[in-house]
């Protein structure tokens, strides 16, 4: 949605984009990319107050879950939030896994949740 948002403040018809009727320079992809990442990284901070406290795996983990998702879907794994802020990354890994997310994204959650419980110690 954000993409979309950005695009049409560039003066771009997003359905254009879509249908592949326009292509999209370099410069443009970078720019979206850099704005992508830089909401996911606020809307992980804001979701995980403690954030920059974690480990620097896990940051990496919860930014990316945060592109995935976004900020209200994210909001839905309460557990996971929990056990991060308490630093429980055992847990938090487990209650990634444990979701609709993990099974439709499979080894990109596997990948993530193992990000998370390397920092177990």
């Amino acid at each position: 949605k954000d993409n979309k948002k950005i695009l049409a403040g560039m003066g771009y018809n997003v359905n254009d984009v879509i249908a592949g009727k326009v292509r999209l320079t370099e410069p443009v992809i970078q720019e979206l990319y850099t704005t992508s990442i830089a909401k996911a990284t606020k809307d992980a901070a804001k979701w995980v107050p403690n954030l920059d406290e974690q480990p620097e795996s896990v940051q990496k983990a919860i930014i990316d879950m945060s592109f995935n998702l976004g900020a209200s879907k994210l909001a839905g794994f309460v557990k996971t939030r929990e056990a991060l802020i308490n630093k429980d990354y055992k847990e938090a890994s487990k209650q990634m896994l444990d979701s609709d997310w993990a099974k439709q994204v499979g080894k990109r959650a596997k990948n993530l949740s193992a990000l998370v419980l390397s920092a177990a110690s």
